[in-house]
């Protein structure tokens, strides 16, 4: 199907929802834990949570989107493509018994986990996602000038696996 289908229009919010939905379907090719959406309840600091529950974090993530400024690609009094950028963070304790990590912190182990991951992620959600982002689900295309993966944030308890992704979309001036 061409990009965009014809008359689809969508929004940053749901496609910061489609990217929720497809990381909890995938499974995890090693380690059968399931990626699970962290709903940043409370202060919404997802890095100090996982932190402080270091122990439940475990491929907890949590995705923002990074409103743009500026004027769209493309405007008119129908319609405007727009950018959005979105920041998904994956949680991974550095002693988990779950990835076979002791609290000796055998870090090749959660390297690997870490590094499988960010290859199934990408897949579902990069460059190769785009069968994730056809209608009837939001119509939205992967743009070629999106970071990618970002260095790892190593913290205290976690290590974090960071991706940087950017869609163009078509959105409604009218609704």
């Amino acid at each position: 199907m061409p990009w965009p289908a014809l008359g689809q229009t969508t929004t940053a919010g749901a496609i910061l929802n489609q990217i929720v939905t497809v990381i909890e379907a995938l499974s995890p090719i090693v380690v059968a834990t399931p990626f699970r959406h962290h709903r940043a309840e409370g202060a919404a600091d997802f890095l100090k949570w996982a932190e402080e529950k270091a122990a439940s974090s475990f491929r907890r993530f949590f995705v923002r989107h990074e409103p743009t400024g500026g004027a769209p690609a493309i405007s008119n009094t129908d319609f405007e493509e727009k950018t959005a950028t979105f920041h998904v963070i994956v949680s991974y304790p550095q002693a988990s018994a779950r990835t076979g990590v002791s609290s000796g912190g055998e870090a090749l182990t959660r390297d690997n986990v870490i590094d499988r991951d960010f290859t199934q992620i990408n897949y579902a959600i990069g460059m190769d996602g785009r069968s994730n982002f056809i209608p009837p689900n939001p119509d939205a295309c992967w743009d070629n000038r999106s970071p990618g993966r970002l260095p790892r944030l190593v913290g205290k308890a976690c290590d974090f696996l960071q991706l940087k992704l950017m869609y163009r979309y078509h959105r409604s001036t009218t609704a």
